[in-house]
């Protein structure tokens, strides 16, 4: 009797835990997926399948990365520049 009571516990937890994890894109047979707010990115296929891959479903961080190391750059030499004056 009490492993039916368990069981039914158990049952019920499963079902009211809701699901951290979600599809955000797939390219290919690799997909990205949000999991408690982590992005996890999971590739499949030639080393050229997976960079492609990669670079499509991470574009925008790409670019909002490349552009936040350039404006950093920017920002530092033109600091060094005023310092050496």
């Amino acid at each position: 009797m009490n492993t039916k009571i368990v069981s039914f516990f158990l049952f019920l937890l499963t079902i009211a835990t809701p699901a951290f994890s979600a599809i955000l894109a797939r390219q290919g047979q690799g997909y990205l997926e949000e999991q408690k707010g982590q992005n996890i990115l999971h590739l499949k296929g030639t080393p050229y399948e997976r960079g492609y891959q990669h670079g499509v479903m991470l574009k925008e961080q790409i670019q909002r990365n490349i552009a936040t190391y350039i404006d950093q750059a920017g920002a530092k030499s033109s600091i060094e520049g005023r310092v050496k004056e």
